[in-house]
């Protein structure tokens, strides 16, 4: 009976260690199962996380670039403005200067032809008071001579 007993005994240890393996085996399937989890987890956030920087990279690239050509395009069409502005000056200082030259030329003739004027009435003047001055002298020559 001994014998029997320690064979029930060791039966029941057996079946309590079988549980108590049984349960530690659970145990490391669940946290196995959680740690596979976290891993699939770290994965994921480790993807999203590449995936953030380099979306954001790439949109920052492209934004810049979209920034950069569009004002390489403004440049480009504020430096044809300024192209067709300085011609645009460059003629009218042309056509301003070339109006400034015909008024200057007119009125050099303007002041030419008044001269001219003024100076045949100087001589007409001057002739007119010669002739009245011989005339003059000459009647007084006669007056002279009818008294003497």
């Amino acid at each position: 009976a001994s014998s029997l007993g320690s064979s029930i005994s060791l039966e029941q240890q057996l079946k309590i260690e079988i549980e108590k393996a049984e349960q530690k085996t659970i145990e490391h399937k669940a946290v196995l199962s959680q740690l596979e989890a976290l891993r699939q987890e770290n994965h994921h956030l480790l993807e999203n996380l590449q995936k953030a920087k380099s979306t954001s990279f790439v949109e920052f690239q492209e934004g810049y670039n979209k920034v950069l050509n569009k004002v390489e395009l403004q440049n480009k069409q504020l430096q044809k403005e300024l192209a067709e502005t300085r011609t645009t000056l460059e003629a009218s200082s042309w056509v301003s200067q070339s109006k400034y030259d015909n008024i200057v030329q007119q009125l050099q003739h303007q002041v030419t032809e008044i001269t001219n004027a003024e100076n045949k009435r100087m001589q007409d003047l001057q002739y007119k008071h010669e002739e009245e001055m011989k005339a003059l002298q000459a009647k007084y020559d006669r007056t002279v001579e009818h008294y003497e």
